[in-house]
């Protein structure tokens, strides 16, 4: 399980090994910025390249709103 810190979401983000099966845990993560919204859409992007499948964990229900209207819910699995 990767630790995703507020202040190095893009970062940690960028730097994933989409290998297999990959847990980030967004408990740390009240809330996300453009860049950090941007992150995200990339890693859904290299994992459906790598065939990679990227579990959330602890992501908030404020996070999950925006997540959802990025239309993230279906790329990623998430757990509490």
């Amino acid at each position: 399980m990767i630790g995703v810190h507020p202040e190095r979401l893009v970062a940690t983000l960028q730097d994933v090994r989409l290998e297999g099966e990959v847990w980030l845990d967004f408990s740390a993560v009240d809330r996300i910025d453009t860049r950090g919204a941007e992150a995200i859409a990339e890693l859904a992007d290299r994992a459906d390249t790598a065939s990679a499948k990227v579990h959330f964990r602890g992501v908030n229900v404020n996070l999950h709103k925006v997540l959802k209207l990025m239309d993230m819910g279906r790329r990623f699995t998430f757990t509490s």
